[in-house]
């Protein structure tokens, strides 16, 4: 049987029913192969060297000398949640983003039909509320709408194993980070 090698279902790798993410939502992915170049980075006056955008924040950036104490969640059940999938969505979640204190942040990245994958899910939780952002379908906003949010150093990025989360916000909507906490390194 062709469907059969050695008792296992053999399945192609690309279904032909599935669209690509990147065509659906019109997404411009690069499939090169090809080092990631970093957004918005500028080089010093020699020219020598790049420096990061946010150089200034993070050299000034004073940590506690103390943790705080842990501060117990909300209940799930009365913790509100919202998909975020439209535009006008997106800038209300900004806008109470602005007030917390700290955000917890978490990426899943998708490199089904694409060379170096894309962003397609983002989840933020402040200590109110939970949001699950569908980038996908807001790409070409994410960056101009949170960047502001992931660069002010009054808000804390609480995170877990972020490098390639990182990675992901940088090359996907040219975001960075100030002021992360991470969890797991």
């Amino acid at each position: 049987d062709k469907k059969t090698a050695g008792g296992r279902c053999r399945v192609p790798f690309h279904l032909p029913n599935i669209s690509r993410p990147q065509d659906r939502y019109n997404i411009v992915v690069d499939n090169s192969n090809t080092p990631f170049e970093h957004r918005g980075l500028q080089k010093t006056e020699d020219g020598s060297k790049y420096v990061h955008p946010l150089e200034a924040e993070l050299n000034k950036l004073e940590f506690a000398g103390e943790a705080p104490a842990p501060v117990e969640p909300n209940a799930l059940e009365s913790t509100p949640f919202k998909f975020i999938e439209k535009v006008q969505d997106l800038k209300e979640m900004v806008i109470k983003l602005q007030s917390a204190s700290e955000i917890a942040v978490d990426l899943e990245h998708n490199q089904y039909r694409s060379y170096q994958g894309l962003t397609c899910l983002m989840q933020i939780s402040t200590r109110l509320e939970d949001f699950v952002v569908d980038t996908l379908t807001l790409h070409n906003h994410i960056g101009p709408c949170l960047k502001d949010i992931f660069s002010n150093p009054l808000i804390k990025k609480v995170m877990h194993g972020a490098d390639r989360d990182i990675l992901w916000l940088q090359c996907d909507f040219g975001i960075y980070v100030c002021n992360l906490f991470d969890t797991g390194q």
